[in-house]
């Protein structure tokens, strides 16, 4: 966990100690649908932990502190390698947040019919008639 210090605002003095916010690396990789398997397994050997696959697009995740110019060199150069043009699309630091929070900002109480149909979390009444 990285750790960061923030100010005590009475002295204006450092308080080490509080977790930072941590983020992760989201690399884009060109890569032809047939070699992603092959490819993800070696993306684990250089500290990848996350995937997701698209036809010809891979998207790795990283931690910030793995993913630094001392690893970018050799994967970009073992990615050249490959056959099916392999290369690196982009990469975006993300900072790490509640996904199931965001989700469930997406979900909207709904009336069908007679039925007022909403999520547990949500405080809205149900309209009139429902």
């Amino acid at each position: 966990m990285l750790y960061d210090t923030k100010k005590d605002p009475e002295n204006d003095t450092l308080i080490p100690g509080y977790p930072m916010k941590s983020t992760f690396v989201n690399v884009r990789i060109q890569v032809p649908s047939d070699l992603q398997e092959y490819i993800i397994s070696e993306l684990l050997d250089y500290g990848f932990d996350a995937f997701e696959q698209e036809e010809t697009v891979l998207s790795a995740w990283i931690s910030p502190e793995k993913y630094h110019d001392v690893l970018k060199s050799p994967l970009s150069k073992w990615l050249n390698e490959q056959p099916g043009e392999c290369r690196i699309i982009s990469e975006e630091h993300i900072e790490e947040r509640n996904w199931n929070e965001e989700w469930e900002k997406t979900i909207r109480p709904q009336t069908i019919g007679a039925f007022f149909i909403h999520p547990t979390w949500s405080l809205e009444e149900p309209p009139k008639g429902a």
